[in-house]
């Protein structure tokens, strides 16, 4: 039976506090986040006491609100920043779930068979009960209306998804999860990345809804003032120069595009709906780092923040809280010290001979080609390791998770200057900066040493990856050997 997606997705970025200003300029960002810009030290420590803060429910600390939750995941941001010091990345414990919701039994082809489902309907087809089948035929589907979804989840009223919080701060949270959704996804210990399928869960009529749960892993924060600050025109040139690269040897890629065929090396600029280009998150789905702080408040930490509604009790959806917990200068505080975090340094070799195999690996990591999406220079950001930009990696690290839904049905004419979400195979480049102590590696942490992530890459990391496997044993211990030297800064803020 086909996958019909109604294409709830949703991360629950468990990316916590960043810098930025929507609206300031690249530059200034840079700025804030530079060694000696800011004299404001006070405005620093204070940005600091609020990102190791642990909010209590009933906070007295907080501006007008009511402290933390009433869901959440954590209660300060350093408990899950913690890997490498103050703003590192966490550990699998920490993970952040998300649900995604399918008409229909969820019965196709797993990631273990290597073969991808069948595609889905855009979110405007399925609400208008249209879907494509495999062979482009158009089908109707029934859809439940709104008001059941809400029976599920009261944001599945108006939204495409919606997350799955860790704890609540009532016995009701509990007693909610255990009415509606299968202990497995309940269950804190039990989530396995290999076992995609979720189940039937609740039968609405003759409609049967299918539950997909994913996880996020949380990544470190060390130098995002500086990839805040990379001009977007960086971005768009690499995308363009891989492009051309890929055109001009496309004779020779086979026709297959899925599977264990190796796809050229093209990524893509992730373009929000407001135009804005996409450059955090797992997906890309947040432009600047303000958002991506104030996005984590509401998510991770349950706060009220000004313009941002926090994660709402799916028990009682009409919830309101007294008032903001944060206000806007705290905000910037926040921003500002996740902004001055020091981007990630090079280890130094312990020997003469360390040096040499060093060098080797660091020549292998770009022959094999690594470096390819992995650049170790982004604009004037040197030892990044990314390319920020969106990539398919094949259907084994395929995930329905996205953080922003868009309708995909786009024409090629306008693809170049519409939003489109990321697929299920797409993913951005993560920075391999400070990769030594940021383990577990890929987006939900199944990956628990650096050879064992590299062997996991598809689509357009297959010929990187085959090309790795076929080095010698001692040549795989050089590559490693460069890897391991791109640590956490020494010292944070």
């Amino acid at each position: 039976m086909y996958l019909i997606r109604i294409c709830l997705v949703l991360i629950i970025s468990s990316i916590v506090p960043v810098l930025g200003w929507t609206v300031l300029e690249r530059t200034d960002a840079l700025a804030a986040s530079e060694p000696g810009s800011d004299n404001d030290k006070e405005v620093l420590e204070q940005g600091k006491e609020l990102f190791t803060r642990e909010w209590t429910r009933g906070d007295r600390r907080s501006h007008a609100g009511d402290g933390l939750g009433p869901v959440y995941n954590a209660q300060s941001c350093v408990a899950c920043h913690r890997l490498g010091g103050t703003g590192g990345a966490g550990t699998n414990e920490t993970n952040v779930s998300l649900v995604s919701v399918f008409v229909g039994d969820v019965n196709g082809p797993s990631i273990i068979t290597g073969i991808p489902p069948a595609p889905p309907p855009s979110l405007a087809d399925a609400r208008n009960k249209v879907a494509a089948n495999r062979g482009g035929k158009k089908i109707e589907i029934e859809i439940p209306s709104q008001n059941e979804l809400a029976k599920i989840h009261p944001a599945l009223r108006t939204q495409t998804s919606f997350p799955l919080p860790r704890f609540g701060v009532s016995p009701e949270y509990d007693d909610w999860k255990e009415s509606t959704l299968p202990k497995e996804m309940t269950d804190l210990n039990s989530f396995n990345p290999l076992n995609w399928k979720r189940g039937v869960i609740k039968s609405i009529g003759s409609i049967k809804l299918s539950l997909i749960e994913s996880k996020r892993n949380t990544p470190p924060l060390f130098g995002v003032g500086l990839i805040d600050a990379i001009p977007n025109k960086v971005i768009e040139e690499v995308a363009d120069e891989q492009a051309k690269i890929a055109a001009a040897d496309a004779p020779a890629i086979s026709k297959s595009l899925r599977g264990d065929e190796m796809l050229h090396v093209k990524g893509r600029v992730s373009r929000l709906k407001d135009g804005q280009i996409g450059r955090f998150g797992w997906k890309a789905s947040v432009a600047s780092l303000h958002e991506f702080t104030l996005q984590a408040c509401s998510n991770e930490l349950g706060l009220e923040v000004p313009g941002f509604a926090r994660a709402m009790p799916p028990w009682k959806p009409d919830y309101k809280a007294p008032g903001i917990d944060l206000t806007k200068e705290q905000c910037e505080s926040l921003t500002r010290f996740v902004a001055s975090l020091s981007k990630p340094r090079v280890r130094p070799a312990g020997s003469p001979e360390q040096v040499e195999a060093i060098q080797r690996g660091r020549q292998l990591f770009t022959t094999v080609g690594c470096a390819a999406c992995h650049r170790p220079k982004l604009g004037a950001v040197e030892g990044i390791y990314s390319d920020l930009l969106l990539h398919d990696m094949g259907p084994s690290l395929s995930d329905l998770g996205s953080y922003t839904v868009l309708e995909t049905e786009i024409s090629d004419k306008e693809k170049s200057n519409r939003a489109r979400a990321a697929s299920e195979l797409e993913w951005r480049t993560p920075p391999l900066w400070g990769l030594r102590d940021s383990a577990p590696y890929m987006h939900d942490g199944r990956a628990s040493t650096i050879a064992e992530a590299v062997s996991l890459h598809g689509g357009e990391g297959t010929a990187a990856a085959r090309s790795y496997k076929l080095l010698s044993e001692k040549e795989r211990e050089q590559v490693g050997l460069f890897l391991q030297t791109l640590s956490a800064p020494q010292t944070s803020p």
